[in-house]
């Protein structure tokens, strides 16, 4: 009720109102949030995104789905603006107990890493935490692992047609091997869940050696049900505490991370 008062107020207030508390964050926080310039700590407990448009918006409707219709710990929507004319989005969000894991699984023992690779497991595959695709709306996938050139791509009809610009995306593969790991995977059928995408260790948080909830959630969209294992191995492929905890939580999928490494070697990240 008081977050439904509080936009009645004038967007034109409400941005003066952040303009004024983005540089008294910094001065309490710092700049930025772990040197990522455009996610900024606000008095209160809050925090402020600003970037592309399009990003914003797509992350904005991830975390109201979340919200409806999951307990995934996740920040929750304060307040989101457009600015058309910029071409870009500021998103307010409440803040969430933890610290990333990248900074967190370093210090851990052996006994709090198991269970981390437990929980997240557990959080993944809950049937809680798994949106109906009936909540679905047929818009682009957002992902610096697909987008094109415009910064979006699909959607897709099935997961063959997905698979298809997977391939069409991917240079020469020159290894009959390779080609076969791939033939393989892309010829199994899979089931479609909403899906994070950028479970890396930056969007990770863990509190008290526990894992404490997600962010950063505008990759997020209906993906194949692997897809949630090999985006989190995504980046992160030479950190072996990381890729080991992500093995442990998704142990189904290694034909698929090796399909997903072939081609990602193959692909042209720009």
């Amino acid at each position: 009720m008081l977050l439904q008062l509080y936009r009645l107020i004038p967007q034109s207030i409400r941005l003066l109102l952040y303009r004024l508390l983005l540089p008294i964050g910094e001065h309490l926080y710092g700049s930025g949030t772990y040197h990522v310039r455009d996610v900024q700590r606000l008095p209160f407990n809050l925090y402020l995104k600003r970037s592309r448009l399009l990003r914003v918006q797509y992350e904005a409707h991830a975390l109201k789905m979340v919200a409806e219709y999951t307990t995934l710990n996740a920040p929750r929507v304060v307040d989101f603006i457009e600015l058309p004319a910029k071409r870009e989005g500021w998103l307010l969000t409440n803040c969430i107990e933890g610290d990333i894991a990248g900074k967190c699984l370093q210090t851990m023992n052996a006994e709090q890493l198991h269970q981390f690779s437990i929980d997240f497991r557990n959080y993944i595959s809950h049937p809680n935490h798994i949106l109906p695709l009936s909540a679905a709306h047929s818009r682009e996938c957002q992902d610096c692992r697909i987008d094109n050139e415009d910064g979006s791509t699909g959607p897709y009809d099935n997961i063959a047609d997905f698979n298809k610009h997977l391939m069409d995306m991917c240079g020469l593969i020159p290894n009959p091997a390779d080609r076969a790991v791939i033939a393989n995977v892309h010829s199994r059928s899979y089931r479609v869940f909403f899906t994070h995408a950028d479970l890396n260790p930056a969007n990770v948080l863990v509190h008290s050696g526990r894992l404490s909830g997600f962010v950063d959630w505008e990759f997020a969209g209906w993906y194949p049900e692997y897809w949630e294992f090999t985006k989190a191995c995504y980046i992160v492929r030479i950190w072996t505490l990381w890729l080991e905890m992500m093995k442990g939580a998704f142990p189904e999928y290694p034909d698929e991370l090796k399909a997903e490494q072939i081609l990602r070697d193959h692909t042209c990240p720009f």
